[in-house]
């Protein structure tokens, strides 16, 4: 089954299972760009429901499990009333997906959200942090092991450049659209190479094996990269009201 037919399969599930209990069902990420790659990329969808209790999550079931045999990752699950909360707390996350996605069945509660831009510069550096500590930290297990490493930045690779055009974001700049000349500008605005991220990206396109580059000279520039980028965003100024 193609995607669309998928996708139009699954609302059909969703909102025969959810019934008016479905408030909002939202396509996002790169199915709804132009770096979405069949056989790589997921397809994500989020639910919100007006009741997220047990006996509502499993009315929902027959068709999460469908979709789940449809090798798809499983709905992201909110309840409305939590939403306004959730948008201070996960506000990274909320906004990519307000910025990328398609309504698939009732309101467009996302479209309308407000996200608070202070709170997602304190959780930005916060996840590039984060993920600096883990490279560093599983990097030190796996040096010299040519597949793990490789392993350790390919999956690694689409939360930290999701992380990287938030950069721009937070520094009230719009991201060029497409990874490739997003990771170019903030290679040059950052003072990186961004020859690692070209590597890596053949990777995941199965354009280049994982034996055909130097690991450890490929993970110097990637990690060098995320620290640049952390110094990056640590030097922007936080906003007077955090919340704003």
């Amino acid at each position: 089954m193609d995607r669309e037919k998928q996708i139009a399969e699954f609302t059909k599930r969703l909102q025969r299972a959810g019934g008016p209990n479905l408030l909002s069902a939202v396509l996002y990420g790169s199915a709804v760009t132009d770096e979405f790659h069949e056989g790589f990329s997921d397809l994500n969808v989020l639910c919100i429901l007006r009741d997220a209790s047990a006996d509502a999550l499993k009315n929902l079931s027959p068709a999460a499990t469908w979709w789940a045999k449809q090798k798809n990752p499983p709905p992201v699950i909110l309840a409305a009333s939590e939403v306004a909360r959730d948008v201070e707390i996960f506000p990274i996350e909320l906004l990519d997906i307000q910025r990328h996605h398609r309504l698939l069945s009732g309101e467009n509660v996302i479209g309308q959200l407000q996200v608070p831009m202070g709170l997602h510069r304190i959780q930005l550096e916060r996840e590039l942090r984060t993920k600096l500590q883990l490279l560093r930290q599983r990097y030190a297990a796996i040096a010299g092991n040519q597949r793990q490493s490789v392993e350790l930045m390919v999956n690694s690779l689409s939360g930290i450049v999701t992380l990287f055009r938030h950069a721009f974001l937070a520094a009230g700049t719009e991201p060029p659209p497409d990874r490739t000349p997003m990771i170019r500008a903030i290679a040059r605005r950052a003072g990186f190479e961004e020859t690692a991220f070209n590597h890596l990206f053949q990777l995941r396109r199965r354009e280049k094996r994982a034996q055909d580059i130097n690991a450890h000279v490929t993970f110097s520039a990637y990690v060098a990269a995320v620290e640049k980028v952390t110094e990056l965003v640590s030097a922007l100024p936080y906003p007077r009201d955090l919340g704003s």
